[in-house]
């Protein structure tokens, strides 16, 4: 696809209500930022965090190409590839509804030849939202008494537990990590972990 314009998945309801996925190429790869709409509003609420980090790998899957894919029942999918540090990226992102919510479903998928260095999505908050832990155990992104919530579960095939989201870089950032259990102890391994976002949008 055209590194120069971007690339955007929307879940919304009837309403024109829910949640959208922008992808923006930046410097050698792709970006993403996440919106909540609301009708013809569409409000920043947090951003990928493309740098390396402090180790060996980068802070997020390193996204250099998009395929457009139909997922099972027809719909729009997005393929995500990318490699960095030795690793290989794979992820699919597709929109679903389940009762009145509508999120986006991220597949995560790493081939690593040796121990990697941290593995996750980093995502920032984009002022005024910020982030909160919910008793449930999962984040949201607080903005005007709306919620982006990130809603992490397990990985069917292998009955692992969900990822976990941790605290990084102080209140603004977040990281989606793989869930422990699902670290492999041999090499080469394949990683894989599943996780939602959400918009509440009243």
């Amino acid at each position: 696809m055209n590194c120069n314009s971007p690339i955007t998945l929307d879940a919304l309801d009837e309403l024109g209500r829910g949640i959208r996925l922008s992808f923006e190429w930046r410097g050698d790869r792709y970006g993403h930022t996440i919106c909540g709409v609301n009708g013809d509003e569409a409000v920043p609420i947090a951003v990928s965090v493309d740098e390396r980090g402090s180790g060996d790998g980068p802070l997020s899957p390193p996204v250099q190409e998009i395929r457009e894919i139909a997922d099972a029942t027809g719909g729009r999918q997005l393929m995500l590839i990318g490699a960095a540090a030795g690793a290989h990226w794979s992820m699919t992102v597709r929109a679903a509804a389940e009762e009145n919510q509508r999120y986006l479903e991220f597949d995560v998928a790493v081939r690593v030849q040796k121990p990697p260095a941290p593995l996750g999505i980093a995502l920032d908050a984009v002022a005024p939202a910020e982030w909160i832990d919910l008793p449930s155990g999962e984040v949201a992104c607080r903005r005007d008494r709306r919620l982006l919530f990130v809603a992490l579960t397990p990985t069917a095939a292998a009955q692992r537990p969900p990822a976990a989201a941790q605290r990084a870089a102080g209140a603004a950032q977040r990281r989606i990590l793989p869930p422990p259990l699902g670290l492999p102890r041999t090499f080469p391994s394949t990683i894989r972990w599943r996780y939602r976002i959400g918009w509440t949008p009243s």
